[in-house]
């Protein structure tokens, strides 16, 4: 039995979908579900009386860090009790450079798995595309901007599904991935200038890329009601695109799942109505 901690995210839902259509077995773990069942559990990494029915039956555990836990030490306790249980494989979707740098939360909830000797297998993949929905697409639908502090660095991004593709299909073939870090992408990196290129051709209107500094974009942020804790996180990762940390493009996805991953192009025109 796989536990999915966060199923209705935006990896989560993908990694659902994708299990049923193999007929693998899975529990999902809610925070404060609407209806409690054997397939649907609560669950909460602050709450440790949480941890025990969650992990009834459970031999395997797949899980993001949710965003408004900042601080790595919150995610432990849980980890802790996965060792405890036994657990056979923890799926733990990472991020993509924390192998050269230990600052982000994800590189330091890999290092305490790794020194716990638990059974993981580390997805790191680059930005997602959802994040030209949320948090950025409202800046898109009603600014016709886009306003990141990426400078001109490139980036690879992904689409959430194929991430959650890749989780479930190593979850289903855990032999093959056990104590594996894999580093997904998608198919071509783009500046920002490329990506309001983009949206201006599929939207049939001109998106800007404002370039902003750190400080404009972060009272941007503010304005728009996000947390100094997100959006201290936030400007840490696009300070590290600054670097060019996430403009590698890898064939991961591809080897994994024996499909090409998916193209901004494609997204956005699935996706069209969002940002009209």
């Amino acid at each position: 039995m796989i536990l999915i901690i966060g199923s209705t995210g935006n990896i989560g839902k993908h990694v659902v979908s994708y299990l049923k259509t193999q007929n693998i077995p899975f529990k999902e773990g809610l925070y404060q579900p609407k209806v409690m069942s054997e397939s649907k559990v609560s669950f909460d990494f602050l709450e440790p009386k949480t941890f025990s029915y969650a992990l009834k039956d459970v031999t395997k555990v797949f899980f993001v860090r949710p965003p408004q836990l900042g601080n790595p030490k919150d995610i432990y306790p849980f980890l802790d009790y996965c060792k405890t249980h036994r657990i056979e494989q923890v799926v733990f979707v990472s991020l993509l450079g924390v192998e050269k740098n230990p600052i982000p939360p994800h590189a330091k909830i890999e290092r305490y798995m790794r020194k716990n000797h638990l059974p993981f297998t580390f997805i790191r993949p680059s930005f997602f595309m959802e994040n030209l929905i949320h948090p950025h697409g409202r800046d898109i639908k009603e600014r016709n901007q886009i306003i990141v502090p990426a400078m001109k660095s490139k980036t690879s991004f992904i689409a959430a599904k194929d991430i959650g593709h890749v989780c479930a299909e190593v979850l289903i073939h855990t032999k093959n991935h056990l104590n594996q870090a894999y580093t997904i992408t998608g198919p071509e990196a783009l500046n920002y200038e490329e990506v309001a290129t983009t949206f201006s051709k599929h939207l049939n209107k001109k998106i800007t890329y404002t370039n902003p500094s750190m400080k404009t974009y972060q009272k941007h942020m503010e304005s728009l009601g996000f947390d100094q804790g997100y959006v201290k996180v936030t400007k840490l990762l696009y300070m590290m695109t600054r670097l060019g940390t996430a403009k590698k493009v890898t064939d991961q996805v591809e080897q994994l799942l024996k499909r090409k991953p998916m193209r901004l192009d494609d997204f956005i025109i699935e996706n069209k109505e969002i940002w009209t």
